[in-house]
């Protein structure tokens, strides 16, 4: 009887701790509801995360948004992994590169593939300008000028830059803001940070610059009018100065920027896919520029636009209209 009692007791406690990790297991491992999204997001991307958000649940109030946060090192593993829907992530250029983040699994560690293998869209970029007093002489500079300026050294002077010997006034806004987080990934990763005057947004560094012949600031493009200052063009190698002109930054020839891209996981369906087209839509874009943020949207009209003025120059590649029976007409645009 003892014995019978026993092994009831047994397969109880059994059954009981069966239940308990089933009910752990579930609780956490992800799974994807057919209208529910987790959006997951690094440091860079959470302005964007939230506004997109927001805005697609006005549009779609029947889905349940989960956002979460993850820094960089996880970002890839945690899409790779399905522990999210959608990864809103920043990659870093810096001349013309990628920098490669080491991605991680969440869990082992274990080294994982890019991200080549997902579909990506890109939601738009933050760009920073270099910005000097308006009677700065100075109008360029290199990116090799940029680094030893930007380490924030002593004795750095304008008149190695073609300036007025004065010694140089660094600064810029606050540490872990957007474009600090550009400065620090593509111009100086080991800058003397007692020496590089922190500013509390982009605003406080045009004034500052404004009110200081000698100083040098950064500051998002596209956040307050440039009044008192001006922005230094860059250039690589002795090559073609740019300057920090919508123009040149959809066609990617001004270079101090970090894009902002959206991965939907594969197996996420067609709500993820439909918050990834609606987040690089017109009415998302009118959010994004908000934030000092230039969307991919306007990004895609500005090309649009240009193709279609060296279209109606006679530049470009050539149309032809094919009529009944494959005969065709004569070509349409240039050579």
């Amino acid at each position: 009887m003892h014995s019978i009692k026993w092994k009831i007791s047994v397969l109880n406690t059994a059954f009981i701790v069966i239940i308990l990790f089933c009910s752990f297991f579930v609780m956490t491992t992800r799974t994807i509801a057919e209208e529910s999204l987790v959006i997951d997001g690094n440091g860079e991307a959470m302005p964007m995360q939230t506004l997109i958000s927001r805005s697609f649940n006005i549009q779609r109030p029947e889905v349940k948004i989960t956002r979460v946060g993850c820094i960089a090192e996880q970002a890839l593993g945690r899409l790779q992994g399905a522990k999210c829907d959608i990864l809103i992530y920043n990659k870093a250029s810096y001349n013309g590169t990628v920098l490669k983040l080491q991605p991680y699994l969440h869990r082992n560690r274990e080294p994982v593939s890019g991200d080549t293998e997902y579909v990506k869209y890109r939601i738009g970029r933050f760009v920073i300008q270099i910005i000097v007093n308006k009677n700065n002489p100075v109008s360029d500079l290199s990116w090799e000028h940029l680094r030893t300026i930007f380490k924030c050294r002593e004795g750095v002077n304008w008149s190695d830059y073609g300036g007025k010997k004065a010694d140089i006034i660094i600064c810029g806004e606050r540490y872990l803001s957007k474009a600090y987080e550009i400065y620090r990934n593509m111009i100086h990763a080991g800058a003397n940070r007692s020496k590089y005057k922190e500013l509390r947004n982009s605003a406080a560094v045009i004034k500052y610059v404004a009110d200081n012949p000698n100083a040098i600031g950064l500051c998002l493009v596209g956040s307050e009018p440039l009044k008192g200052v001006k922005a230094v063009g860059l250039t690589e190698r002795k090559g073609p100065v740019y300057l920090p002109t919508m123009m040149n930054i959809h066609t990617d020839k001004y270079r101090l920027k970090q894009d902002i891209w959206a991965y939907p996981h594969k197996k996420s369906g067609q709500l993820a896919i439909d918050y990834c087209e609606f987040a690089v839509g017109e009415e998302v874009a009118k959010l994004l520029r908000t934030i000092q943020f230039i969307p991919e949207y306007d990004r895609v009209k500005c090309l649009s636009q240009l193709r279609l003025k060296e279209f109606k120059a006679g530049k470009g590649e050539k149309l032809y209209v094919v009529g009944v029976g494959g005969s065709s007409a004569s070509g349409v645009g240039g050579g």
